[in-house]
């Protein structure tokens, strides 16, 4: 068994290592994990459902994609249940979706509709991620 680790860890000058821990299928470490964000500054949805901010991913290879969203929404005329979602090219992923009620109740009309990280398996190609909010009321508006 130590022979064999020996010969598997590189350290045998007549055996190529079979693990190298600066890249793994050919990529390196940086190039398998990535961080890609879409910030809308104001009024990504006033008044109207839709998609609020989306980004554009291309995966190398085959894997995971975590994805996790945030957004403020405001509403001080009244009260809107309104409900936002992840999206990968226009598939929802299971249980993203968050249900807030937004209401003047705390005296300043803002609620937070934000989702936990969620994962969904991809093949190496390029997706869309969108977050999509529905049932906004026409007194409403969302920030990204």
């Amino acid at each position: 068994m130590g022979t064999f680790m020996y010969r598997l860890s590189g350290n045998d000058p007549a055996t190529d290592p079979s693990v190298n821990a600066d890249e793994v299928d050919g990529y390196h470490a940086n190039e398998l994990v990535r961080f890609v964000g879409a910030h809308v500054d104001d009024d990504a949805l006033d008044g109207v459902s839709g998609v609020a901010a989306t980004v554009d991913i291309t995966a190398p290879r085959g894997g995971y994609l975590v994805i996790s969203a945030s957004s403020d929404v405001y509403n001080n005329n009244g009260v809107d249940g309104l409900w936002c979602e992840i999206e990968v090219n226009e598939s929802e992923i299971d249980s993203s979706t968050r249900s807030i009620e937004v209401s003047d109740a705390d005296n300043n009309g803002e609620e937070n509709c934000s989702t936990d990280a969620y994962y969904t398996t991809v093949l190496g190609g390029d997706y869309t991620v969108d977050f999509a909010f529905t049932s906004v009321d026409a007194d409403t508006v969302v920030d990204v």
